[in-house]
């Protein structure tokens, strides 16, 4: 009878959880926001967008991502006539060590932002994204993926990827153009290599095609990502390791003199993405771990309008994540810009933003605290990002009788959720 008591509860708990309200704009992966982190450090099913053989390690899992498409919709996640429409998501099922892991996931946007978007700039950077537009941030043609289909087995892992938008029209009055995006990618275990316990390599490919129909017709002249990486991990003691990684990326997105969109000179644009980090992670017995890492990037873009852009980051992070008992865990994350530099060439002066405060201009003072929590019911998990304002409100002037669950200004404000199942 007590056990059905406590099953009661944790049914209710969930229940409850699931009737959150919540209010934001599109994410990734939700664990991985709420401890100010990404895949390239942190264990994770996200890790598969970037390595295809990681499929391997999340078999059998329905993963939900409630929010709005990230292609620039404006939809707030929970909003009125959002909810339901913009979620994405997907089935991972292994069919056994013959055939190997299969995945599909749907209407996964163009690019994938999250809540250290703001730290670095508006301009999508390689760090805390999973994935970015194909030909670069600032290809606005880039169709939501109407299907991911994985394979893993042995190491070896491939991921194709397929998007169309049939009538895209960025602007009023402007002549549909016709969107369509392949890809392909390959993960490979690489297993021991010099002094590291478990490495990996990937590539990656993947080009949209684009088709102007007031021209008569008129095609791109190239819109296409190249992507390349290697990460490592190492075995310090048996509780700490250590991680390494690199990633580099080539956009190129180039358009005809009078496509619609960028005017009449045309579009010849690109850019250079490398980053490089490393990470130390001390595991907390079983109940979780405690994470710190620094990531370098460099950004090198080139266009028309713009002659040239260098950008030189480096952030550090630290996260924690501990399990408060067999049905709740709780994680937070503090990411901080530590250098940050741009120059822009063909201007009268320089601009280095870390040293200008006008809006809109990162600084190095920029700073993102994020913190959430993962409601586990039998096979069900519901991961959340939770509200910094409202935490930190609750903290100031606890509030318990307006409620837990509901109402405007308790500690129940999310920002964020996923769910998740395993079979």
């Amino acid at each position: 009878m007590k056990f059905e008591n406590k099953k009661w509860v944790l049914n209710v708990a969930l229940a409850g959880a699931l009737c959150l309200g919540v209010a934001s704009v599109a994410k990734a992966d939700t664990r991985l926001d709420s401890l100010g982190s990404d895949a390239y450090q942190i264990d994770d099913v996200d890790s598969i967008w970037t390595y295809a053989n990681n499929l391997l390690q999340y078999k059998n899992t329905v993963d939900f991502r409630l929010n709005p498409n990230g292609n620039g919709t404006g939809a707030a996640f929970g909003g009125a006539g959002a909810a339901g429409a913009d979620e994405w998501g997907g089935v991972i099922h292994d069919l056994g060590d013959d055939f190997g892991t299969i995945a599909t996931y749907v209407n996964r946007p163009a690019a994938i932002s999250n809540t250290q978007k703001g730290l670095i700039g508006s301009t999508l950077t390689l760090f805390n994204n999973p994935t970015t537009p194909v030909g670069s941030s600032i290809n606005v043609y880039a169709p939501s993926s109407n299907v991911d289909v994985f394979w893993a087995k042995s190491g070896l892992g491939l991921h194709l990827s397929y998007g169309d938008n049939e009538a895209d029209v960025p602007a009023a009055g402007a002549a549909a153009v016709r969107s369509q995006v392949w890809g392909l990618s390959a993960g490979f275990d690489l297993g021991s290599f010099m002094s590291f316990t478990t490495s990996e390599f990937h590539v990656d490919a993947a080009e949209d095609f684009l088709t102007n129909y007031a021209l008569k017709p008129a095609t791109d002249d190239g819109v296409y990502t190249f992507k390349l990486g290697w990460e490592g991990q190492t075995t310090l003691n048996s509780n700490d390791s250590s991680h390494v990684f690199a990633e580099l990326h080539y956009d190129n997105d180039s358009l005809p003199m009078g496509f619609t969109g960028v005017g009449a000179a045309g579009q010849a644009a690109n850019d250079l993405e490398v980053l490089i980090g490393g990470n130390i992670k001390h595991n907390i017995s079983e109940k979780g771990f405690v994470n710190t890492g620094l990531e370098f990037e460099y950004d090198g873009i080139n266009s028309t309008t713009n002659v040239g852009t260098d950008a030189w980051t480096l952030v550090w992070n630290g996260s924690v994540e501990s399990a408060l008992n067999s049905f709740l865990t709780f994680r937070a994350g503090l990411d901080k810009i530590v250098f940050n530099r741009t120059y822009t060439q063909g201007t009268a002066a320089q601009v280095d933003s870390s040293l200008v405060t006008a809006a809109g201009i990162t600084t190095n003072n920029n700073v993102s605290f994020n913190t959430g929590f993962s409601v586990n019911v039998e096979n069900w998990t519901l991961d959340t990002d939770l509200s910094v304002a409202s935490l930190e409100g609750f903290i100031a002037g606890p509030a318990p009788g307006k409620g837990i669950f509901w109402g405007p200004g308790t500690i129940g404000a999310f920002t964020e959720a996923d769910l998740r199942y395993k079979f």
